[in-house]
């Protein structure tokens, strides 16, 4: 009798997990539509690097979008899943050397250029590349970084400074920390074909 009930005891149990799962839960919540307020941490070297969400800006790029059709970019945004207007991330970066914090927005690139440059001090190593508006549409702009935008005040400049930046980040394999990439917009940079490609950043705990 007692081994009976030792045989029972398992199937009951998994009879009661069923039972759970094969239920859904009937808790009322309202629902939020609305995002949290992002911020992304990562260490490098000694330096912690926190990307900070300033929000989405929809942006009509089939026609913001020069050096390139309405087509293309449409057949551009459905190979990433995406529908105009676009929501473009708008991000900004903290950086705490652990003697002083350092904060870079996208407003930034008006002083400094597309470019913000590269922190190497105290990275033990490692490379970050800080672009403000370098490019604003990744799913476009890749795979054509000839493709410029109404923004530019000097397309054919953009245009150069924005091959110059991805050839050099693809070819070294540094970090890149982008404006308008989608938040967090940390990662690298890699050749595909005639262009290029985007690697976000594999989310992991701080270490």
């Amino acid at each position: 009798m007692l081994s009976a009930r030792r045989e029972r005891a398992p199937l009951a149990a998994v009879a009661a997990i069923a039972l759970f799962i094969g239920f859904p839960a009937h808790a009322a919540a309202p629902l939020a539509k609305m995002q949290e307020p992002g911020y992304y941490r990562m260490m490098l070297g000694d330096f912690e690097v926190t990307a900070l969400s300033d929000g989405t800006v929809p942006l009509a790029v089939d026609t913001l979008l020069t050096n390139t059709s309405p087509a293309k970019v449409k057949k551009a945004l459905d190979r990433w899943f995406l529908k105009e207007p676009v929501d473009t991330s708008v991000n900004a970066y903290l950086i705490n050397t652990g003697t002083k914090l350092v904060l870079v927005d996208a407003g930034a690139g008006v002083l400094f250029g597309p470019t913000l440059g590269k922190l190497s001090n105290s990275l033990r190593g490692e490379k970050l590349a800080l672009w403000g508006d370098l490019m604003h549409v990744a799913a476009v702009q890749f795979a054509e970084p000839s493709v410029t935008i109404k923004f530019d005040t000097d397309s054919k400049s953009a245009a150069v400074q924005r091959k110059r930046a991805y050839a050099d980040a693809a070819g070294k394999g540094y970090w890149v920390a982008a404006a308008h990439l989608a938040f967090p917009g940390v990662g690298h940079v890699r050749a595909e074909g005639n262009g290029y490609a985007w690697v976000p950043a594999n989310y992991a705990p701080l270490p």
